[in-house]
């Protein structure tokens, strides 16, 4: 698929990717995901996730991540997702930090890092460097595995 038939997707509400190893990003910058409230991105060994998430911005309340072993960022954008409730990431060995506003998800309500040795260092409950930057959301889990 080509991303003119991704141009009109302003009611999808769910996404899903699985397996797509040659992708390397998603939608572009301008891409309106307006209605977006699921996203999953599972083993697209390419994929980096750049801004293109901000067109979900108003709408997104989950995101899965799984195995992306070049994802290295999230998006700073991710902070301004005021109805973000449900974020997962495993099996991301690159990813280095979390966005640093974290806190501003006030919506936030579940935490999953698996799999992930940087952040699982970082972010340790009680003896992470960055685990205060967390330790408001209600349910969390951080293992090394």
């Amino acid at each position: 698929m080509s991303l003119t038939e991704f141009a009109n997707l302003s009611h999808l509400q769910v996404l899903a990717f699985r397996d797509c190893d040659n992708m390397k990003f998603l939608f572009n910058e301008t891409q309106q995901l307006s209605s977006l409230e699921t996203l999953s991105v599972h083993s697209c060994g390419l994929l980096t996730l750049p801004g293109w998430i901000g067109g979900a911005v108003d709408t997104l309340e989950t995101l899965l991540i799984y195995d992306l072993p070049n994802l290295k960022t999230l998006p700073e954008c991710l902070t301004t997702m005021t109805r973000l409730k449900r974020i997962h990431i495993s099996d991301c060995p690159q990813l280095l930090s979390l966005p640093s506003d974290l806190y501003r998800l006030t919506a936030l309500e579940y935490l999953c890092i698996y799999g992930c040795p940087e952040l699982y260092r970082k972010y340790e409950p009680l003896y992470g460097e960055y685990w205060l930057m967390i330790a408001h959301i209600q349910n969390t889990s951080i293992i090394e595995a």
